[in-house]
C-alpha cells in the first residue's frame, strides 16, 4: 500500500510539474504575443502615413516614405513610363512613338494607394504577423497605368497617315481614242482601335525601358462611288459631247465642238460624295488658250519717255485673254448638264514688261548724246525722221544687243520711207528708197561710242561725207551692213532720238557707269588709193577704275566710183576704166569747216557697264549704203 501510495504521489508530482511548465510556457508565449502586438501597435501608431518597410515599386524601395517622398518617386517612374518607346508594325512599315505621346501615363493615385496598402491588408489578427514578416521579406506594389483613349486614338490616327493608302474613286479617262471608265480601288488605313486596345492591356510592372511592340491592324477603305455610277456618268457625258457648243466671252462668241474636250475629261467627287464630270484644269486651259487665241485684248506696255531732261514712265495696262481658271468648271457643268451655250470668263493678261520691270532697269539720267546736221526739207530728211520715230523709246536691257535693222525693218514705201540719194556698192551716188537713213545710224553710232557701249557690228561709208565725224560713222543697208549695239552693263539703256528740220540728235539714258572719249586717230594707205582711218576709244569703268582702249575702222575711197586698187566703176556700170590716181588720199576735214557737231566733252559724257570690246576690221565688200 505504502509503495503504491508513493508511486501515486510521484505520478501526481510529475503531472503537476508538467502542468506548471505548460502554464509557464503558455504564459510566456502569451506574453510574447502581447509584446509583439504591442510593438506592432506602437510601430503602426508611430509610423503614421508612411509606406511600410521593404515595399518596392518598379524596383525602388519606398518603405518608410510619406506622401511627399512617394510623390517624388511617382514623378521619376512617371517620366520613365512616358519616355518608353513604342514601335507599331502596320502595313509593312514601322511607326515610332512613345507611351507619353500616345496618352499613356502612370496612375499616381492608384499606384500610391497600392504602396500604402502593401502588408496592411488581410485579417486583422494576422496583421502583426505580416508586420513581423516585413523585417525578413520584400513586397512589390504594382505600377498602375492609365490610358487617355481619346488622345491615343488621335495620335494613332495621325501616325497612321504615313501608311494610309487612300481609296481610288472610279473615274473617266480618254484611252485609245475613246472615253472609258477606269475602275476604283480600295485603300487601307491603320485601325486606331487596335493600338488603343494594345495600350490598355499593358502591364506597368513589365516596363523596363525596352520598346513596347504593338501589332497594328490595317482596315480596308472602300471608294465612295462604284464603277456602275461611273458608267452611268460616262453614258451621259458621251451624249452631251455630241453637238456644237456656243462659247460666249462677253459680247464675243465662238463655236466649239465639245468632242474636242474628250481627251481632258475625268470625274471627281463633290463635297456631298456625288461623282460628277471634271475637266483636267491645266490641259483644258491650254486647249482653250490655243483654240481662242484671238479672243480678248492685248496688254499695253508702259513706255519710257523724256520730259524736261527727266526720264518718265507712263501708260501701260493689262489686257485679257482666254481663259480664267473658272472657265474649266463652267465648261464641265455645261457639258454634264447638256447645255448648248456657256459663258466663259477671260483672264487678265499682263504686259511682258510691266512698270516694275522698267523701274528695275535703273534708267534715270543722260549718259551720252550726239547730234549731226543736215539741210532742211529733202526726202532724205523724212527718212531720218521716220527712223527716229520707229527707234524712239527703244530700250536695250542688260546683256542684250540692239539691231537697227531688226528694229526698223526693210525700208519700203509701205513702211513710210521715200526715195533719196544712196551710195551703191561701187561707190557711186544713186537713188533708192530709204536714202539718208545712214545719217541716223551714224548719229546713233556716236551716241553709243561715247556711252561706252559695245558696238559689235558697223561699217563706215565708202566715201567720206563731211557732215559725219571723220572715221567715226556707220552706214546702213538691208539686210546688211547693220548697226548692232550690245549693252554689257547692269542697267538698261534708253535710246531717245529727237530732231528738228536741220538736225538729228540721239541721247542715251541709263545709270552713269562708264566714261568714254576718243583718245586718238591715225591713217594708213589701203590698197593703192584708199585711206584706212583707225580711231581709238578710251573707256574707264566708274565702279572699279578699270581702263580699256578699243579701235574702230573706216575705209574711204578717194572719189566716187574709184576702187581701192585704182580702178573706176562708172555709175551706169557699162564700162570699167583703169585709172591711176597717184598718191590719192583722203584728207581729214578742217574742223572749222565741217558741219558735223563735235563729240561731247569726255568729262561730261557717261555710260553704262564694263564690256569686252571686239575690234572690227574694215570691210571692203560691195554694199549699197544710204548716204
Amino acid at each position: 500500500m505504502i509503495t503504491k501510495s508513493l508511486c501515486d504521489a510521484r505520478s501526481w508530482t510529475r503531472v503537476m510539474s508538467a502542468r506548471r511548465l505548460g502554464v509557464v510556457t503558455g504564459a510566456a508565449f502569451g506574453a510574447l504575443l502581447v509584446l509583439l502586438i504591442g510593438i506592432w501597435a506602437i510601430d503602426a501608431a508611430t509610423g503614421g502615413q508612411q509606406v511600410r518597410r521593404n515595399v518596392h515599386i518598379a524596383g525602388r524601395d519606398v518603405g518608410g516614405l510619406d506622401e511627399t517622398g512617394l510623390a517624388t518617386v511617382m514623378d521619376d517612374i512617371g517620366g520613365r513610363v512616358a519616355a518608353t518607346p513604342v514601335t507599331i508594325n502596320a502595313g509593312g512599315s514601322t511607326l515610332s512613338s512613345t507611351l507619353g505621346d500616345l496618352g499613356v501615363s502612370i496612375d499616381r493615385d492608384a499606384t500610391a494607394a497600392a504602396a500604402f496598402e502593401a502588408r496592411g491588408d488581410g485579417f486583422a489578427l494576422f496583421r502583426p504577423l505580416s508586420w513581423l514578416g516585413s523585417f525578413f521579406t520584400d513586397d512589390d506594389a504594382p505600377v498602375e497605368l492609365q490610358v487617355d483613349t481619346a488622345i491615343a486614338a488621335e495620335r494613332a490616327t495621325a501616325l497612321g497617315e504615313a501608311v494610309r493608302v487612300d481609296p481610288v474613286e472610279p473615274t473617266l479617262a480618254y484611252q485609245e481614242g475613246e472615253l472609258r471608265v477606269v475602275g476604283g480601288r480600295p485603300g487601307t488605313a491603320l485601325d486606331a482601335a487596335s493600338v488603343v486596345n494594345a495600350l490598355s492591356d499593358l502591364d506597368g510592372d513589365n516596363l523596363d525601358g525596352s520598346p513596347v511592340l504593338i501589332e497594328g491592324a490595317m482596315s480596308p477603305l472602300a471608294p465612295k462611288q462604284s464603277d456602275e455610277s461611273a458608267a452611268t456618268l460616262l453614258a451621259t457625258v458621251k451624249d452631251h459631247l455630241d453637238g456644237p457648243l456656243d462659247v460666249r466671252f462677253g459680247e464675243e462668241s465662238r463655236e466649239l465642238d465639245p468632242a474636242e474636250l474628250a481627251p481632258y475629261v475625268s470625274a471627281q467627287l463633290t463635297d456631298g460624295g456625288e461623282l460628277v464630270l471634271a475637266l483636267d484644269q491645266q490641259p483644258t486651259l491650254q486647249f482653250l488658250a490655243e483654240t481662242f487665241s484671238d479672243v480678248g485684248e492685248e496688254p499695253v506696255e508702259p513706255e519710257l519717255s523724256v520730259s524736261g531732261g527727266q526720264v518718265v514712265l507712263s501708260g501701260g495696262r493689262n489686257g485679257t485673254a482666254c481663259c480664267a481658271p473658272s472657265a474649266v468648271a463652267a465648261l464641265s457643268v455645261a457639258i454634264e448638264e447638256g447645255a448648248r451655250s456657256v459663258d466663259l470668263e477671260l483672264a487678265p493678261k499682263a504686259p511682258t514688261r510691266d512698270a516694275a520691270y522698267f523701274e528695275s532697269l535703273g534708267i534715270k539720267e543722260e549718259i551720252a548724246s550726239f547730234t549731226t546736221q543736215h539741210a532742211c526739207c529733202a526726202p532724205r530728211v523724212d527718212n531720218i525722221h521716220r527712223m527716229a520715230d520707229i527707234v524712239g523709246a527703244s530700250v536695250i536691257p542688260p546683256g542684250a544687243t540692239f539691231s537697227l535693222n531688226d528694229t526698223v525693218g526693210r525700208r519700203t514705201i509701205e513702211n513710210g520711207f521715200k526715195a533719196a540719194p544712196v551710195i551703191d556698192g561701187d561707190g557711186n551716188f544713186q537713188e533708192d528708197v530709204g536714202g539718208g537713213v545712214s545719217q541716223f545710224s551714224t548719229t546713233l553710232f556716236n551716241a553709243a561710242f561715247f556711252a561706252g557701249l559695245e558696238i559689235d557690228e558697223y561699217m563706215a561709208h565708202g566715201l567720206y561725207i563731211s557732215r559725219y565725224p571723220y572715221g567715226r560713222e556707220a552706214t546702213l543697208s538691208f539686210p546688211g551692213p547693220d548697226l548692232k549695239i550690245r549693252n554689257t552693263t547692269p542697267y538698261g539703256v534708253l535710246i531717245w532720238p529727237t530732231y528738228t528740220d536741220t538736225s538729228i540728235t540721239v541721247t542715251m539714258y541709263s545709270t552713269k557707269y562708264i566714261e568714254a572719249s576718243q583718245s586718238g586717230q591715225s591713217e594708213a594707205v589701203y590698197g593703192k588709193v584708199c585711206t584706212q582711218v583707225t580711231t581709238l576709244r578710251s573707256r574707264t569703268w566708274l565702279d572699279t577704275g578699270k581702263t580699256e582702249t578699243d579701235r574702230f575702222y573706216a575705209l574711204y575711197g578717194p572719189a566716187e566710183g574709184v576702187q581701192c586698187d585704182g580702178t573706176i566703176r562708172p555709175k551706169d556700170g557699162s564700162t570699167t576704166t583703169t585709172t591711176t590716181v597717184p598718191g590719192a588720199t583722203t584728207t581729214p576735214p578742217d574742223p572749222g569747216a565741217t558741219t558735223t557737231t563735235a563729240a561731247p566733252d569726255p568729262g561730261t559724257t557717261t555710260t553704262t557697264t564694263p564690256a569686252t570690246t571686239t575690234t572690227t576690221a574694215p570691210d571692203t565688200s560691195s554694199t549699197t549704203s544710204s548716204g
